[in-house]
């Protein structure tokens, strides 16, 4: 524990800091933990849309879009898709004949 006494003080609003002298070890990336695998990986991406525990699978097959909206039938219908964040549908690399929405905002140099 530490133990604090001020005998004096300036100023109107005195304000005293404290800084931890063996700061905690941080980590980045996984490292050598386990990785926690989730629905798709047990039942396969192909398979969540049938299984009784998803809400919703996302299927982006038949989306068009259109000025500032997406039409994804088989999701959402219309949703916003900002045109000037270039929104398009590609090959999902991760699920070989799925599909998924890119978007990719503009960056505007000030």
């Amino acid at each position: 524990s530490l133990g604090l006494y001020v005998t004096a003080s300036g100023g109107s609003s005195p304000t005293v800091q404290v800084f931890e002298a063996n700061p905690p070890t941080f980590v980045l990336g996984a490292g050598a933990a386990t990785p926690v695998t989730g629905l798709a990986a047990s039942v396969g991406e192909l398979a969540l849309r049938t299984n009784p525990n998803v809400y919703m699978a996302g299927d982006f097959s038949g989306t068009t879009f259109n000025g500032n909206t997406a039409n994804i039938p088989l999701l959402f219908g219309n949703t916003e898709a900002p045109a000037n964040n270039n929104p398009s549908i590609a090959a999902d690399p991760d699920s070989p004949g799925n599909l998924v929405v890119e978007s990719v905002p503009n960056l505007v140099e000030i």
